[in-house]
């Protein structure tokens, strides 16, 4: 079901649909970790409904986002954020497979940040739904996957930042 919430009062609005993946304690810690500099540019990668894009925008007002989202509907949600809130001039949404090559140019950000899935393909609990299992699970892509991307995608000094489970 797609509900939408704030992330202020009276502040930007954000949608998300718990039949994908709802937003949680990790998205607003890696949201408040990233100390992004005027202007930069910034690549969500595994961006769902572009939370973490929408967090890093509100602490930086000049940055550029580009969510990457393998799944339709989610980014569908973060193109409807974006729009709702009147940020189509800093929050692009690019619908693919982050293993592309060719879906952006190498080199392009000065930011990377990312949430990926969590657990190994087939272990431990599934997901009932596949948009869930793919967010959570590592169906689509691996964290060697998510790394690789993001090393590709940073220019020459940029920073990567992602949240993973310790273990």
């Amino acid at each position: 079901m797609e509900k939408i919430d704030q992330l202020w009062p009276d502040g930007w609005q954000f949608l998300f649909d718990d039949t994908l993946f709802q937003p949680g304690t990790d998205s607003f810690l890696l949201g408040a970790f990233p100390k992004c500099k005027r202007g930069e540019k910034v690549c969500d990668l595994g961006a769902g409904t572009g939370l973490l894009g929408l967090l890093l925008l509100a602490r930086e007002s000049t940055v550029h986002i580009t969510n990457v989202e393998i799944q339709r509907p989610a980014c569908a949600l973060a193109r409807r954020t974006a729009e709702l809130n009147g940020l189509e001039a800093s929050i692009s949404c690019v619908e693919g497979d982050l293993r592309d090559t060719t879906l952006l140019p190498a080199g392009s950000f000065d930011v990377v940040i990312a949430n990926p899935p969590y657990f190994a393909a087939d272990t431990g609990a599934q997901a009932e739904s596949d948009a869930r299992r793919t967010a959570r699970s590592e169906v689509t892509c691996t964290l060697e996957d998510v790394c690789t991307a993001a090393a590709r995608l940073l220019r020459w000094g940029g920073r990567f930042f992602l949240c993973l489970r310790p273990e």
